[in-house]
C-alpha cells in the first residue's frame, strides 16, 4: 500500500513538471506589453547634410505588445528591446509621422517573437530648416563704480558668438548678453561669464535647440583710481630772465590721469619738460609731449602741452661786437676768427640795459678742441655791475685753426 501511494506522488509530481514546461516553454499563444521603450531616431546625420534638424521630442518612446513563450517574454526588458525610426527619407521642414521597426533580442531568445500591438502605431517628428549666423556680445552694467575710479575700454576674447539652430528661433537673436556688476567695484575685472540669447528688445528666448562655438565670454576691464593733476614746467634762468621775471603758461593746465591708488598718491603734479629763458628772446610758445610714469593712463584725450611764454617786465638791447677773443688755443697750432662782427642781444631790468655798453660785453672762444674750420659756440661775459644781465639766444662763432706758421714750412 505504501509503495502504491509513493508511486501516485512521484507520476502527480512529473505530470506537473511536465505541464509547467509546456506552458512557460512550448506555448507560444503567451502576450505581454513592454512600456516605455526608447526609439532610436536613426540617419539624423542626413537631416544635417540637407541644413535640416529634429525639434521635435529627441527621444521617443512607444509601448509594443509582444507574443511568444513565456520564458523568452521573461528575458525581454525595455533595455535590450531595439527600436528603430528612420529619418533619412525626409528632405524638407515639416511635420511627419514616421514608422518604426521592433526587434527582439535574438540571441538569448528560443523561439519567434512577434509583434502583436503598438501605441503609437508611427512616431511623430517636426523637422526645421537649420542655419547658422554669427551675433555680437553685448555687455549690460549693473550699477556704477565708485567716485574717483573710472573703467576702461572693455575687451572680449569673443566679441560675436556663432549661434545654430531652426531658423524661426535662430532669426529673432540679436545678440549675447553679459551682465557685469559694478556696484561699488574698486578692482579691475578678468573674469568669464555666461551670456543669455537675447532678442532686439532685450528679452531672453527659448533657445534650448540652439547650438553656439562657446559656453562663457571672458572680460577684461580694467578699473583705476582717477585724480587730476597740474601740468608744470622747470625753468631755467637765463638771457637775463628768471622764473621771477618771467610769466608762463601750460595749456592745458591740468589733466585727469588713472591708475593704481598707492602710485597716484605719489603723484602731485606732471613735469612735461624744461624751458631755458635763454633760448627765448621774444614771447613765445612752445610743445611738450605728456609722458607720464610706467602704469599711469591719460584719460583727458590729450598726449601734448603749449608753454607760453612772456617777459613783460624786461628789456632788450643790442650790440655788435667785434672784438672776440680766442682761448686754449692747441700747442703748435694758430686760430683765426673769421666771424668779425657778432650781433648779441642782451635782456635784463630796464635800468641795467639803459646804462650797458658794448665794452662791458666781452666774447670769447675756446679752441681747445678745435681742428681744421668749425662753428664754435662763444662765451659771453657781461661786467659784474649788471648782475641782471643775460644774453638772449644762441651765437655761433666760425674760426679756423692751422698748424703755426703753415707758409713758412711750405715754403
Amino acid at each position: 500500500m505504501k509503495n502504491k501511494v509513493i508511486s501516485a506522488l512521484v507520476a502527480v509530481t512529473l505530470a506537473f513538471g511536465l505541464w509547467l514546461y509546456v506552458i512557460t516553454v512550448i506555448s507560444p499563444d503567451q502576450t505581454r506589453p513592454y512600456y516605455k521603450v526608447p526609439v532610436v531616431l536613426d540617419n539624423q546625420n542626413a537631416l544635417s547634410e540637407r541644413q535640416l534638424m529634429l525639434v521635435s521630442d529627441p527621444n521617443p518612446t512607444v509601448t509594443v505588445e509582444l507574443a511568444g513563450t513565456r520564458s523568452d517574454l521573461n528575458k525581454i526588458n525595455a533595455s535590450n528591446l531595439t527600436i528603430v525610426a528612420e529619418l533619412g527619407g525626409i528632405t524638407q521642414p515639416g511635420e511627419y509621422l514616421v514608422g518604426y521597426s521592433v526587434t527582439p533580442p535574438n540571441d538569448i531568445l528560443t523561439g519567434p517573437i512577434t509583434v502583436q500591438g503598438r501605441d503609437p502605431q508611427q512616431i511623430q517628428v517636426k523637422v526645421a530648416e537649420r542655419v547658422s549666423k554669427e551675433v555680437p556680445v553685448k555687455i549690460k552694467f549693473e550699477g556704477n563704480i565708485p567716485d574717483g575710479y573710472i573703467k576702461g575700454t572693455p575687451e572680449l576674447d569673443y566679441s560675436e558668438i556663432k549661434v545654430a539652430g531652426p531658423k524661426e528661433v535662430v532669426e529673432q537673436i540679436d545678440h549675447a548678453a553679459i551682465k557685469v556688476d559694478l556696484i561699488n567695484r574698486t578692482e579691475s575685472i578678468s573674469q568669464s561669464y555666461r551670456y543669455e540669447l537675447q532678442n532686439s528688445e532685450g528679452e531672453p528666448l527659448d533657445v534650448k535647440l540652439v547650438t553656439t562655438n562657446v559656453e562663457k565670454v571672458r572680460l577684461q576691464l580694467r578699473i583705476s583710481a582717477i585724480k587730476k593733476v597740474p601740468l608744470k614746467v622747470k625753468i631755467v634762468a637765463g638771457g637775463g630772465a628768471t622764473e621771477a621775471t618771467c610769466t608762463y603758461q601750460v595749456s592745458p593746465a591740468q589733466i585727469s590721469i588713472a591708475g593704481s591708488e598707492t602710485v597716484l598718491k605719489s603723484i602731485n603734479e606732471i613735469v612735461i619738460g624744461t624751458v631755458n629763458l635763454a633760448d627765448f628772446s621774444t614771447s613765445a610758445t612752445k610743445d611738450f609731449e605728456i609722458l607720464l610714469p610706467e602704469g599711469v593712463t591719460n584719460e583727458s584725450g590729450v598726449n601734448k602741452a603749449t608753454v607760453t611764454i612772456s617777459f613783460p617786465t624786461l628789456r632788450k638791447k643790442t650790440f655788435d661786437i667785434s672784438n672776440i677773443q680766442t682761448v686754449e688755443v692747441p700747442e703748435g697750432m694758430e686760430a683765426d676768427v673769421l666771424t668779425k662782427m657778432l650781433t648779441i642781444t642782451i635782456r635784463g631790468p630796464e635800468d641795467q640795459v639803459t646804462a650797458v655798453q658794448a665794452s662791458d660785453i666781452s666774447v670769447q672762444v675756446n679752441l681747445a678742441s678745435v681742428t681744421g674750420a668749425e662753428m664754435v659756440e662763444p662765451v659771453i661775459t657781461i661786467s659784474d655791475k649788471f648782475p641782471d644781465l643775460g644774453p638772449v639766444g644762441k651765437y655761433s662763432v666760425s674760426v679756423m685753426v692751422s698748424p703755426a706758421n703753415a707758409e713758412t714750412s711750405e715754403s
